[in-house]
């Protein structure tokens, strides 16, 4: 059986692993420890003041390093959202309505140029030729 001071460094050590691999983004890391957390919080009571409070400061940090994570995960949420809406040719006024757009005429019009084009100069553009 482990002393409190033991148990203490095990905690802290832990809060760093967890606090390591947020900063690394290594998210499904963070699972692996509910156990160990659990087991190290059940022993709190046990510590002495000192390290109760670096425990605190680890926890709180790592509280702060998650909340960026999250807000870092939303954002790319919303940015891969804007994207897909931009590419399926959807809008949105400044009061968040949505805009029709003609961009799929547009994009099958750019295709049939460029295949016109394409069969208008067929015999420049052969790489046999050049």
């Amino acid at each position: 059986m482990t002393g409190p001071a033991e148990q203490g460094a095990a905690l802290e050590g832990l809060l760093a692993a967890i606090r390591s691999d947020l900063r690394r983004g290594d998210y499904a890391r963070l699972e692996t420890y509910s156990r160990q957390l659990e087991a190290g919080l059940a022993g709190l009571s046990d510590l002495p003041q000192p390290a109760l409070a670096r425990i605190l400061r680890a926890a709180e940090g790592n509280a702060a390093c998650l909340a960026a994570a999250a807000q870092g995960i939303r954002a790319v949420r919303r940015r891969l959202g804007e994207i897909g809406s931009a590419a399926r040719g959807e809008a949105y006024d400044a009061q968040g309505r949505r805009l029709p757009l003609a961009g799929q005429h547009r994009r099958l019009r750019i295709e049939s140029n460029a295949r016109d084009f394409v069969e208008a100069h067929q015999e420049r553009l052969n790489p046999r030729r050049l």
